[in-house]
């Protein structure tokens, strides 16, 4: 399985493909942020590609 998914006592749901829109500027500012936060090391560049940027999730309380 691939994607996000959320875990409900005990069985895993894949949530509607729309539940994550894009948000090409928030990706911008995080990745303008780890620039900053970790420049010069070997990690950044991995950390900045493509592969992490659109593995980015929100996570938000339980309500």
């Amino acid at each position: 399985m691939s994607g996000p998914t959320r875990r409900h006592r005990g069985r895993t749901a894949r949530p509607p493909s729309d539940a994550y829109p894009d948000d090409d500027d928030l990706n911008d500012r995080i990745d303008d942020a780890y620039r900053a936060k970790y420049a010069g090391s070997a990690y950044l560049p991995p950390m900045v590609a493509d592969g992490p940027r659109a593995a980015t999730v929100e996570v938000t309380p339980r309500s």
